[in-house]
């Protein structure tokens, strides 16, 4: 491996000897540029959320939604969660939008200006990382965050009620921690605050279980090798430990009023895939779906990333708080893909198509920030030969993801994406088909071009910011409009997903005992149960006769076949829409 230019412990200003301009601009000047930023970032996402009444994201954002409900003292409700995988930190994060005795409606714009506070976080947290782990200019840390902000990775998920909206600046804010807290090593407050983001990344998501690990494994070995004293360690164990239980009081406190419809027995059906044989092979091609689109969707920054936080981890030139951290980063990456990918394989109910990066996406903005300041840090030569292997490596999967694609289709098969696996390639799907291979030429065409601004230029020019922030800008942008871009699409899944008429306008109203048949269309009917927010709409058998306190059910209702008839059970048909297949009936 060539050597940079300088120590890399000055970050990305090893590679300008020429640049004295490193000073922050002043705390009256940056606070309100931060403040400023971040509240664009919120206001921007407002913007993408402002049209969407309904949940689209079924069935996740329905069983965070209830359990939000519960928290606030509502009713419960339907949960595609199970007991061994569940996490309850979201819901309870966005259950003061369910305060108030608000509409559903109401609630659930609450709950997108609660997305978008935290989910815009993203921009500070990735200054801070840029400019004090990575030890980039002020300038360009800015300019790269708002650039980071927007990465449809991470601002997509603020239009969904669904755990990810908080992990993207969580995994920034763990890996920015781990460095905070190792260039002070003594200090008990940060070793603290570094298990605290952990320990709050597992009561949001299973990928938190990852983390903690990560973390709690990164201690130990610290310990050991004397790195950091044991009141430290303990410190770091009883945090983690704590938060651990406040989940755990979290679920205990939710009771038995959410109906748990997930998969009850993971142990189960993993054994099943094992005895199958077809495990490993399941397993590889989940594991290189993901790796190839994180790096196609994020312009080839993040291979970028991964090569720079290899480079740092194994130079001992480097500050150790950073080598520790790009350590943690990379095992935390890997074991996600890894862990996420045998989850998949062993659900017989999960997504297995050809992309499902939604797991992985959660570390774009970390690596992507890496990346960046790792085209500055290293030499020209060394910047040229990653910038050669990454765009071979993008379009080398992109290519065997191709090749994936048309043998399925060849054999009548169907190998696709949905909505929320691939934001970024649905975006650029609105200007008409996009296969794999063609994506990633796409979206590398834009990380060449970054890469020509920021390294392919001469010294001279280099050394000045102009060009390097053009660089961010056409990141800024292209992302900016790939987020515009997904608004039709997700306006055409709202579409789809909302049911005509309400049951308001069919006579329901407060107080009124609703139940459902089992063989109801589930989308449709959890979207028509949200606005019932005084009661839990329960289901019942589609050959049992509704209980005598039912006054409604919604069922199943298709003319060309035999249906749910209430008229047996001395029910009357008030209304409902044979083009979606469901009907209401009131006794």
């Amino acid at each position: 491996m060539l050597e940079t230019e300088a120590s890399p412990g000055s970050g990305v200003r090893s590679a300008e000897p020429g640049r004295t301009d490193e000073r922050s601009p002043g705390r009256r000047l940056l606070i309100p540029l931060l403040v400023a930023g971040y509240l664009a970032n919120v206001l921007l996402r407002i913007w993408l959320t402002h049209r969407i009444t309904l949940p689209i994201a079924h069935t996740d954002e329905d069983s965070y939604l209830n359990t939000a409900r519960v928290f606030a003292g509502g009713p419960g409700g339907y949960s595609s969660e199970n007991n061994l995988l569940r996490r309850v930190g979201y819901s309870w994060l966005i259950s003061p939008a369910f305060l108030g005795g608000h509409s559903f409606g109401t609630s659930y714009r609450l709950v997108h200006v609660l997305n978008a506070i935290y989910n815009s976080t993203i921009f500070p947290l990735a200054y801070l990382f840029a400019r004090s782990a990575l030890r980039m200019p002020w300038r360009r840390s800015f300019v790269l965050a708002l650039a980071v902000g927007v990465m449809p990775a991470t601002a997509f998920w603020s239009e969904l009620a669904m755990t990810d909206v908080m992990l993207a600046p969580l995994t920034v804010a763990w890996v920015l921690m781990i460095v905070l807290w190792l260039r002070r090593p003594a200090s008990l407050w940060w070793s603290a605050g570094a298990a605290a983001v952990a320990g709050v990344y597992y009561m949001i998501h299973v990928r938190g279980l990852v983390i903690l690990a990560v973390h709690l494994g990164l201690v130990l070995v610290l310990a050991i090798a004397r790195q950091i004293r044991f009141r430290s360690l303990v410190v770091a164990v009883v945090t983690a430990v704590a938060l651990v239980a406040v989940h755990q009081g979290l679920v205990i406190s939710l009771g038995d009023k959410l109906y748990l419809a997930g998969d009850a027995n993971v142990a189960a059906s993993a054994a099943k895939q094992f005895s199958s044989g077809s495990l490993a092979k399941i397993m590889t091609l989940i594991i290189g779906s993901q790796l190839w689109y994180v790096s196609a969707a994020t312009f080839g920054l993040v291979v970028l990333g991964w090569l720079f936080g290899l480079r740092i981890v194994r130079r001992r030139e480097e500050p150790s708080s950073l080598r520790w951290a790009m350590a943690a980063g990379l095992t935390a990456t890997i074991g996600v893909i890894v862990g996420c990918a045998l989850l998949l394989a062993t659900t017989p109910s999960a997504t297995k198509d050809l992309i499902y990066a939604r797991y992985i996406e959660a570390f774009a903005p970390l690596w992507t920030l890496v990346g960046v300041a790792g085209l500055t840090a290293v030499r020209r030569v060394t910047a040229r030969w990653w910038m050669l292997f990454t765009a071979a490596a993008v379009l080398l999967s992109g290519l065997l993801e191709q090749l994936r694609l048309d043998r399925v289709v060849a054999k009548g098969g169907r190998l696709g994406h949905g909505l929320f696996s691939a934001p970024e390639m649905i975006a650029v799907e609105r200007f008409g088909p996009v296969e794999p291979l063609y994506f990633s030429a796409l979206m590398l065409a834009v990380g060449v071009v970054v890469f020509l601004l920021v390294r392919g230029v001469p010294e001279r020019w280099s050394r000045r910011d102009g060009l390097w922030i053009a660089g961010l800008v056409l990141v800024l942008v292209a992302n900016v409009a790939m987020l515009a871009g997904l608004r039709p699409s997700t306006a055409g899944q709202l579409a789809r997903v909302t049911p005509t008429p309400t049951l308001a306008a069919l006579g329901v109203s407060e107080g009124d005992r609703i139940y459902a048949t089992r063989n109801a269309p589930r989308i449709l009917m959890l979207n028509l149960a949200h606005p019932v927010t005084w009661d839990n709409v329960r289901i019942i058998e589609n050959d049992v006769p509704p209980p005598a306190d039912a006054e409604y059910v919604i069922a199943v209702w298709n003319p060309a076949r035999v249906t749910w008839n209430g008229e047996q059970y001395g029910f009357k048909y008030v209304g409902g829409n044979v083009g979606q297949n469901w009907a209401l009936w009131r006794r």
